[in-house]
């Protein structure tokens, strides 16, 4: 199952973050790269400590490797599920 998510920010980074450690494809975009790489940085960081708790430090780059961080919309044509996690500005 591939899951887009749209904002990369505190709600959604977080939201991509579980779906990819439960296992699914996801793709998160925003319009601003520079908060992609924020939100990758903020999602490494997570899930280092998560996982290191659990002694699984291991899974850590299976888990980033399930994510795409992307501001192409377009990588959304064959996701089974979009979650919107923006403000409405």
């Amino acid at each position: 199952m591939k899951v887009g998510v749209i904002g990369s920010g505190i709600m959604g980074n977080g939201i991509a973050q579980v779906f990819a450690t439960s296992g699914f494809e996801v793709v998160l975009v925003d319009v601003n790269g520079e908060l992609l790489e924020k939100a990758k940085q903020t999602i490494t960081k997570s899930l280092g400590k998560i996982l290191g708790k659990q002694g699984k430090e291991n899974e850590v780059e299976d888990v980033l490797n399930r994510l795409t961080f992307t501001t192409d919309k377009g990588q959304f044509k064959d996701a089974d599920l979009v979650v919107e996690a923006i403000t409405n500005l």
